[in-house]
């Protein structure tokens, strides 16, 4: 199996909330580890973890506890693109 990193774009958008919601229903309260925090209630806007997440890359964060750059990925299975997961 070959696994695939990709930076999210606005094109993940539907796998991505889709992907929240799933794991939201099956364990509440939970984060999402690796995520920067994509189950917090101000990131059912899609777009305001978007735009986070690209200010991460540049050390541009609004959280003033991450002083060095980072980087979230999606990782997507070779074998798996049709069924449009992440």
């Amino acid at each position: 199996m070959i696994m695939e990193l990709i930076f999210p774009t606005m094109e993940h958008k539907q796998a991505a909330l889709e992907y929240r919601q799933e794991w939201l229903d099956r364990v509440p309260g939970e984060g999402i580890n690796g995520s920067w925090g994509l189950q917090r209630k101000e990131y059912e806007i899609y777009e305001r973890w978007l735009d986070d997440i690209e200010r991460l890359v540049t050390g541009q964060s609004n959280n003033p506890n991450i002083s060095v750059p980072a980087t979230t990925y999606f990782a997507f299975c070779e074998i798996c693109k049709d069924i449009d997961r992440i």
